[in-house]
């Protein structure tokens, strides 16, 4: 089963060194280049976890696989694929990922690109090469003031600034989000009846649920207990539970198994005192396109014909 596996790249928040407060994801980056306003659409691979992976050129070299993560704020490149790059070296950052906090070094990236759009001059955290399922990570410092288009019925991304767009554009369900540190988070989604806040997160295979939604449907909880490990390197115990049902607007979904975690990125985000979930990539496959409108806190779905 997907959640099972040990290689989840999940929400992960970067402070300052001397707190554990959120980074505004568009704070001090410059993300992506406005050199064009036509879309761009990226032809999309699979992991060994199912997750979309999108082609990533750097300085002229490449492509290189990267992990298309909405969970995370930043983008990250694995320690040894940064070294063979020869990447200047930034401040060091605390972050903080799912199973814990912990000080990484950053490089100073530059000339990397996706699709047609350049991303420049991001400082990005570095991570175990054993952590790392793919050379790097881009997050949601590289796709702010973007619309990012999931046709999982095309097997392809579409990234395309978000004036471009109208209310709805025939999507079939279109929910608005409050933004958080930089991520788009669903109010009033409901599981098993359970007023849940939601973060889509295309870097998780699996769903996982915070203590609160674990005691909210604890009689959903099977008592199944694994170990997933962090981007950071670090491990964390998870119990498995199944949802019966799962409602956004007027989509529903049955059966959604969820990993609960006491997960310090939770903390982070303030995701703690009421139920909230990482939609992961398992669930959100069974909608035929999923666009995320950063600027216009929009999440809009299209059910699979």
């Amino acid at each position: 089963m997907g959640m099972l596996s040990a290689a989840l790249a999940l929400a992960m928040a970067t402070t300052a060194a001397a707190g554990d407060i959120p980074m505004r994801a568009d704070a001090t980056l410059p993300g992506l280049s406005q050199q064009t306003a036509t879309p761009d659409t990226i032809a999309t691979q699979s992991d060994v976890y199912n997750r979309m992976t999108v082609p990533i050129s750097i300085a002229g070299h490449g492509s290189y696989d990267f992990l298309l993560d909405t969970g995370a704020q930043r983008s990250v490149l694995a320690s040894g694929f940064a070294a063979r790059l020869g990447f200047a070296a930034g401040e060091p950052l605390h972050v903080t990922g799912l199973a814990g906090a912990r000080s990484v070094n950053t490089v100073m990236l530059s000339g990397m690109r996706l699709g047609q759009r350049n991303i420049v001059d991001l400082e990005v955290p570095v991570f175990p090469d054993d952590a790392m399922d793919s050379p790097g990570i881009i997050g949601i410092d590289s796709l702010k003031d973007q619309r990012v288009l999931l046709d999982f019925r095309a097997h392809r991304i579409s990234v395309e600034p978000s004036a471009k767009h109208k209310e709805g554009d025939g999507y079939e369900i279109v929910v608005s989000a409050r933004r958080r540190g930089g991520q788009l988070i669903l109010s009033h989604a409901w599981i098993d009846g359970i007023d849940t806040d939601i973060i889509i997160d295309t870097g998780a295979d699996a769903a996982i649920g915070n203590l609160a939604l674990q005691r909210a449907i604890s009689h959903q909880t099977n008592g199944q207990s694994i170990t997933l490990t962090s981007v950071t390197g670090q491990t964390i115990p998870a119990e498995i539970g199944t949802a019966r049902n799962l409602r956004i607007g007027r989509m529903q979904l049955s059966n959604v198994d969820i990993a609960f975690v006491d997960s310090p990125a939770f903390v982070a985000l303030k995701l703690t005192n009421r139920p909230a979930l990482l939609l992961g990539m398992n669930e959100l496959r069974a909608f035929g396109r999923v666009a995320i409108d950063f600027p216009q806190h929009k999440i809009l779905f299209d059910v699979t014909s």
